[in-house]
């Protein structure tokens, strides 16, 4: 915020897509730091922006500028005028009468004011934030809805309709996947509890594009020895990521990028374990027996990292001596490599027939979709153009 925390007046009402900040689309700002816009729209869902106020200084001999984006512009020459300390129409009468002296001061203390030294005038710095582009505005829209915390705040809130659909798709999807069995509480066992996590999904433009809504065991609740054992799944190394890339370049590979959906429900169960029925899903007094994981159990990563790397080698894959994670097959010339970044899985080939016969075969095993050339990978952009001799990678957002 601004010193003067001034929420700024002339922001029109507008949607989401369309968001005008005063006619001239510039707005003058006192003091540095963060600025906040609040913006409600016709549906009544209050959107909120901010932007980063930085200084601009302009002087005969002195020009400063700490821009850091291009949402800031420098004042006009008509602001400079107005904020001129020189200018005339900017002097005050107390530039030019006489100093009046309080009544309880002495004589010795009065004197006109021609014979006291004033301290110049330094001329204000004034903070401006502009709009270039609509995009700036948009990419900082971040929406002020709220996830619901609990069942009871979704299904009575103003989005109840989306959030109890985005149940009932995830609760279809356990009852296809067979993750439980519901049966009578066992004598001597114990029952881990769940909940509903809601989240909502968004595009680069801050625009909420689906409402997910998610089954999650409360897996703090598991005891080490009862309900789970070890823990630990693996992740490829970035070296082995990078050196990968440059074999791609070295030997013009292709490179695609596979994903596996709802991974950590494809995993086996390794313990006995019983779950209450999910909220607002009750039937009658009996539990949930676990057959496959579930979002929040500990041991989920290492369950799925299991059958992922057991189905890979029966496919006829060697696991790397170095990384555990790198997987690779030669045969007759072609070669696949494959690295495992938990559900995220890089594919690299030299035999397009090989290759595909690789992807098939692991999507007759899991719910898989392939995402064609590699784009985005733990955060990183990478790019390779046709010829596959050269990859650029970034981390630009």
């Amino acid at each position: 915020m601004c010193r003067d925390k001034r929420w700024m007046y002339n922001v029109s009402p507008s949607t989401i897509n369309n968001i005008k900040v005063a006619d001239n689309k510039t707005v003058a700002v006192k003091g540095s730091g963060n600025v906040d816009f609040q913006i409600k729209n016709s549906d009544g869902i209050i959107r909120k922006i901010q932007v980063r106020n930085v200084k601009q200084k302009n002087e005969e001999s002195d020009t400063e500028s700490d821009a850091t984006n291009n949402t800031i512009t420098n004042a006009s020459s008509e602001d400079d005028q107005m904020f001129d300390a020189n200018s005339e129409e900017t002097k005050t009468e107390s530039d030019t009468s006489e100093y009046i002296p309080d009544a309880d001061t002495s004589d010795e203390d009065t004197m006109p004011i021609s014979n006291v030294t004033l301290r110049p005038r330094n001329k204000p710095t004034t903070y401006f934030c502009h709009e270039e582009s609509p995009n700036n505005f948009k990419q900082l829209a971040v929406p002020l809805l709220k996830e619901p915390q609990s069942v009871e705040e979704a299904l009575s809130g103003p989005m109840a309709k989306e959030w109890k659909d985005a149940m009932n798709s995830e609760f279809e999807s356990l009852l296809q996947n067979n993750t439980w069995t519901l049966v009578t509480l066992p004598e001597n066992k114990r029952v881990i509890p769940c909940k509903w996590v809601f989240k909502m999904k968004t595009n680069a433009n801050g625009e909420v594009v689906r409402y997910k809504a998610r089954l999650v065991i409360k897996g703090f609740a598991q005891k080490k020895g009862i309900e789970y054992n070890e823990v630990f799944a693996p992740v490829v190394r970035h070296t082995s990521i990078r050196y990968l890339f440059a074999l791609a370049v070295k030997y013009n590979l292709y490179v695609e990028q596979m994903d596996a959906v709802t991974a950590f429900l494809q995993g086996d169960i390794d313990t006995e374990i019983y779950m209450n029925q999910p909220p607002s899903y009750e039937h009658g007094q009996e539990v949930c027996k676990l057959n496959k994981s579930i979002y929040g159990l500990k041991q989920a990563s290492r369950q799925w990292n299991l059958k992922l790397t057991s189905v890979l080698k029966n496919i006829g894959l060697k696991s790397s001596s170095v990384d555990p994670c790198v997987y690779y097959k030669k045969e007759d010339g072609s070669i696949v490599y494959i690295l495992i970044y938990v559900d995220d899985l890089l594919i690299f080939y030299n035999n397009k027939e090989k290759g595909e016969e690789i992807k098939q075969q692991l999507k007759s095993k899991f719910n898989m979709k392939s995402l064609g050339p590699v784009n985005h990978f733990i955060g990183w952009r990478i790019k390779q153009n046709a010829k596959r001799d050269q990859i650029q990678i970034d981390q630009t957002a």
